[in-house]
């Protein structure tokens, strides 16, 4: 009778977070957004590039020939190009007939192409990485982009090779890790290598141990978007996972799992949600002055506040007849919101719930960076229902022409609930990086303290994503 009373208080106080959570959002994030002035229709639109095609930047154009011109038209257009990661510059032009009212629209842009090796490396919550990436922009003039990494980290090794057009891409990828993991009495289990921390932490100064033992963990997976509509997305994946144990403390508690998941999922919006292989592409573009049209607008306050919504619903399924040990079922939802204010500082809120149905200890939803969370912590829960929110505050404090330094303050709060209990994970955090416009090599540190644990971990980053 506790118990069920705990989880019932739990639930009301989670209810009761995202209810203060998107009413906090509402009042920061009001957006004064102007009227779109028709200016009248569209006679001819012509387009003059350096490499890319015609028919690629078409694409993105939200008007044609016939089509009433808006200003808001001009501006959606722009973004869209920008988002090409290609223009060194880019001007649209609308110049009305005095006689007939129609608009012609001149289009010009400065392109390019290159190939690249690059190597990264950081460390986060005292795991350390080095990774080597070989890629490609816009070779054959359609805005593609092609990649090969291949990534190591303490016990961990990766691979990624992913290939995009506007709005397709494809990837393909291998991961495999060895951890010490170590099962606490409260349910938590770690994610950070204690064994090759530089820290001097210990496992044990976290909780009871009730279970250690050493885990292998194989993931292959190909993963298909397409366009499914206006800021739509449809995306659909195949994945094989292969989970083994060994030298347990209690063996008879772990079993060794494989899935082979089938899983589709339907994306909304443009937000941070998006495949992570063309954006890292565009980044390395800059050292050529790709994409630096996009900065150079970056660099100017935005005409109004800007507000943009984004989500997506998914499916995993793994059925016994593919190969799986056991079939299961895992349904998963989340909401984002963000907001860019006139001086470039963001607002970003999102809501994420997932829930499954018999799934295997290793393909239980946890509070991580896969559903949501963006703090570094040393543990994390995991369960068969698991619900997350959170909010971040990025403000840029000084831009030049060089780079920008920003500030990134964030809160967040996930809860997994298992066996008749459940575990929170709670942190706040602060981060500063400073990023240079024309060469990838974002420098930043971090630091995460979880309420929960009462433990802080830092990261830092030089020469790679942050």
């Amino acid at each position: 009778m506790t118990v069920k009373r705990n989880v019932h208080s739990a639930v009301n106080d989670w209810i009761r977070r995202v209810c203060w959570f998107w009413l906090f959002a509402a009042s920061m994030a009001a957006a004064n957004e102007f009227s779109s002035i028709e200016e009248g229709t569209v006679r001819r639109i012509d387009i003059e590039t350096t490499r890319v095609r015609e028919s690629v930047v078409r694409r993105e154009l939200t008007f044609g020939e016939g089509d009433r011109l808006s200003d808001d038209d001009i501006q959606k257009s722009r973004r869209n190009l920008h988002r090409l990661n290609l223009f060194k510059t880019l001007s649209i032009e609308s110049v009305a007939d005095p006689d007939t009212g129609e608009i012609d629209v001149s289009i010009s842009g400065e392109d390019g192409w290159f190939m690249l090796p690059w190597p990264m490396a950081g460390s986060r919550g005292g795991t350390r990485y080095a990774m080597l990436a070989l890629m490609e922009l816009n070779y054959f003039r359609r805005a593609e982009g092609m990649a090969l990494m291949g990534m190591i980290r303490d016990d961990e090794l990766s691979g990624l090779f992913a290939f995009s057009v506007p709005d397709y891409s494809v990837m393909i990828g291998s991961f495999a890790a060895s951890l010490r993991e170590y099962a606490y009495r409260d349910g938590g289990f770690n994610v950070k290598d204690f064994e090759n921390a530089t820290d001097g932490e210990d496992a044990g100064d976290f909780g009871e141990i009730v279970n250690s033992y050493e885990r292998e963990t194989r993931h292959d997976n190909i993963q298909v978007v397409f366009p499914a509509g206006p800021d739509w997305r449809l995306v659909l994946g195949g994945s094989l996972v292969e989970i083994s144990y060994d030298d347990a403390v209690q063996p008879e508690l772990v079993e060794d799992e494989k899935s082979r998941i089938l899983s589709v999922s339907l994306q909304y919006g443009k937000g941070d949600d998006t495949s992570p292989g063309p954006a890292m592409i565009g980044m390395f573009g800059r050292i050529f002055g790709l994409g630096m049209a996009a900065v150079e607008d970056e660099l100017q306050p935005t005409r109004q506040t800007e507000t943009h919504w984004g989500g997506r619903i998914s499916l995993d399924y793994a059925p016994e007849w593919l190969g799986s040990d056991r079939e299961y079922v895992k349904l998963g939802g989340r909401l984002d919101r963000r907001t860019i204010f006139r001086d470039r500082s963001r607002l970003s809120l999102f809501t994420h719930c997932t829930w499954t149905s018999a799934a295997p200890d290793g393909q239980l939803p946890s509070t991580n960076r896969g559903h949501g969370l963006r703090g570094v912590y040393a543990r994390e829960y995991r369960g068969d229902t698991l619900v997350s929110a959170g909010i971040s505050y990025q403000r840029p404090f000084w831009t030049t022409r060089i780079g920008s330094l920003s500030a990134n303050i964030f809160s967040e709060y996930a809860a997994a609930w298992f066996d008749g209990g459940y575990g929170a994970k709670e942190g706040v955090g602060l981060s500063l990086a400073y990023r240079f416009w024309r060469f990838p090599l974002p420098l930043g540190m971090g630091y995460t303290y979880s309420l929960d644990d009462r433990n802080g971990q830092y990261s830092f980053a030089m020469g790679g994503m942050f």
